[in-house]
């Protein structure tokens, strides 16, 4: 058995794994105005990710929606983002955040499954 990785090892896998991040986005959380009333506030600019398109559509199961245009994106472990939210890159187009994968023991990087909705 193997021993665990040290808390300096897991820094260091951090900090080299941004470097495989070379797209900036922004991150906007809706705000809820009355019934059905919504604006979008900016929450976090310039975070790093790598922004990767995926295979074919997101599946309806159950109530969940079915994506137009199914994207992954990789931020920093520690970035906080949540389902709803929506993501701005660099060309401005816009992807909304549809579920954010469970970290695994020793997070190093956070994925998150979109769907583009914007082109512009």
């Amino acid at each position: 058995m193997s021993d665990p990785i040290t808390s300096r090892e897991l820094e260091s896998m951090r900090e080299h794994q941004e470097v495989f991040m070379p797209d900036l986005i922004s991150i906007r959380r809706p705000v809820f105005f009355g019934d059905n009333e919504r604006e979008w506030e900016t929450v976090y600019q310039n975070v790093p990710a790598r922004v990767t398109p995926g295979f074919g559509f997101w599946r309806a199961v159950a109530d969940r929606f079915q994506g137009i245009t199914a994207y992954t994106v990789t931020v920093p472990w520690d970035q906080e983002v949540q389902a709803g939210w929506v993501l701005i890159d660099a060309a401005s187009r816009a992807y909304e955040v549809r579920d954010v994968r469970a970290p695994s023991t020793f997070p190093t990087a956070r994925q998150l499954l979109v769907d583009r909705v914007s082109d512009d």
